[in-house]
């Protein structure tokens, strides 16, 4: 933005013209008293300009001073011209770029033994409260000699997810996922993951209750002629409406959108957890 321009001051002109017209020898001219008053004129006018420019620049210095300075993030410059850019998003005033980061940079060990107990190394306020949950939930059973507890971690786009494992050394394992949105520094539910994925609960609840039943036939299948009644009767609880867990939802390393199952079983445990892919994946990984 252009400043105030200077004006140039007409004082004195009457003056120069007289003392000229007398070293020419010229006739002194009878005062014309419109004259006076129309040389006067641009007299006022240039102190009426200069004060304008004045109020301009100084108005300019104080609009100036009212906006943020830009940080390198903000705008680059290529041939003069600035071109904004949109800015990270921000969360309570506070601002997160951890999306360039990789998985490892965002986990450490929070166990003396590697691959225990997961801690998320960034500073929001989703990372610290997905600490709390994992620090509450497991550190008794990662100090009880008859469970194991583990975790994964991977990174897609904005989503660092977690899964913690609890195995009770036998042929039943509990999980429980965690997501971080690394856009925002909050974390994710379940919601969020589905509208990721462009899927309402409602259909995913009835994609998930699909697999499981075909789960189970995978599993029993062989088992049917055996009993058949209690077969069906383990299928009908597999496949029900309040079996379906929108709850815990997680994505894994190859940016497929997972769910934990539960099948009911004919031998063993009344029912065991899976881990299924929902086959719904990030774009980035369609083929």
């Amino acid at each position: 933005m252009l400043l105030g321009t200077p004006s140039c001051s007409v004082d004195g002109i009457s003056e120069d013209l007289g003392e000229l017209a007398e070293s020419l020898g010229a006739t002194e001219a009878p005062v014309d008293t419109e004259g006076e008053d129309n040389a006067a004129a641009p007299d006022t006018a240039a102190e009426t300009d200069t004060d304008t420019d004045t109020e301009q620049t100084e108005a300019s210095a104080s609009d100036a001073e009212d906006v943020s300075p830009a940080t390198a993030t903000d705008a680059e410059t290529d041939g003069g011209d600035v071109r904004a850019e949109e800015p990270p998003a921000e969360s309570g005033g506070i601002t997160f770029d951890y999306t360039t980061l990789s998985a490892d940079d965002c986990v450490a060990d929070a166990w003396p033994e590697e691959g225990v107990l997961p801690h998320i190394t960034l500073d929001c306020e989703g990372a610290e409260a997905i600490n709390d949950a994992i620090d509450e939930a497991f550190t008794a059973y990662a100090d009880d000699p008859m469970c194991v507890v583990y975790y994964q971690y991977f990174k897609n786009e904005q989503v660092l997810s977690i899964l913690m494992v609890l195995d009770y050394q036998t042929d039943y394992q509990l999980y429980t996922p965690y997501n971080l949105d690394l856009s925002t520094g909050q974390e994710m539910t379940s919601e969020d993951l589905m509208e990721l994925f462009e899927i309402t609960p409602e259909e995913m609840a009835a994609l998930e209750l699909d697999l499981l039943g075909q789960e189970f036939e995978y599993e029993y299948g062989g088992m049917k002629s055996s009993d058949e009644d209690f077969y069906q009767q383990q299928y009908d609880r597999t496949v029900a409406d309040d079996n379906a867990d929108t709850d815990r939802l997680w994505i894994g390393g190859d940016g497929q959108l997972y769910f934990v199952g539960r099948v009911y079983a004919l031998i063993g445990a009344e029912s065991y957890e899976y881990i299924m892919g929902s086959g719904l994946m990030l774009e980035d990984y369609l083929p």
